[in-house]
């Protein structure tokens, strides 16, 4: 399990969200701009280090009548990352910098989406290698959702937001 989530964190596949389908229009092709953002900007979107030893904190919730199962690893009071899958399958994973959600990636849909500020500003596909960064107001909107929920988990296992 921990191979399986160290080649997660080092892909960067995370993240939860419904919207992860959805595909708008300022999508570049993998021959250019993909290959620009990861030689150029993907870094930008690359969490805190996690120690090899983080002890995960577990907390389960029910949404929508689902069982959640969210797995923290926090040093020092900030969040490194945050898990959320049901049963054995990771639906999210959460990346932070110096405590700010960065990157939220969704392995089962090969789509991540970067942050900056709180705000959604960057959008990429590893599966087809196509980079967004013209992000519709529905889906920014779905996902500062996101990141209100992900703070307020984060607030449960005794983690302050900023």
């Amino acid at each position: 399990m921990h191979k399986l989530l160290t080649s997660l964190m080092a892909l960067g596949l995370v993240f939860g969200s419904s919207v992860l389908g959805e595909l708008t229009g300022g999508i570049a092709n993998a021959d250019t701009a993909y290959e620009k953002f990861k030689k150029t900007q993907m870094a930008e979107f690359s969490g805190d280090k996690a120690p090899e030893n983080c002890r995960e904190r577990k907390l389960e919730v029910k949404e929508n009548g689902n069982k959640i199962v969210y797995e923290l690893c926090a040093v020092k009071g900030k969040a490194i990352y945050l898990r959320s899958r049901n049963d054995d399958v990771v639906h999210g994973f959460y990346n932070f910098k110096a405590g700010k959600l960065i990157q939220v990636d969704a392995p089962d849909a090969f789509v991540s989406v970067g942050y900056r500020n709180g705000q959604p500003v960057v959008k990429w596909d590893w599966g087809n290698e196509t980079v967004d960064y013209k992000l519709s107001a529905d889906f920014k909107a779905s996902s500062r959702e996101d990141v209100v929920k992900i703070n307020g988990i984060l607030k449960k296992f005794g983690i302050r937001t900023q």
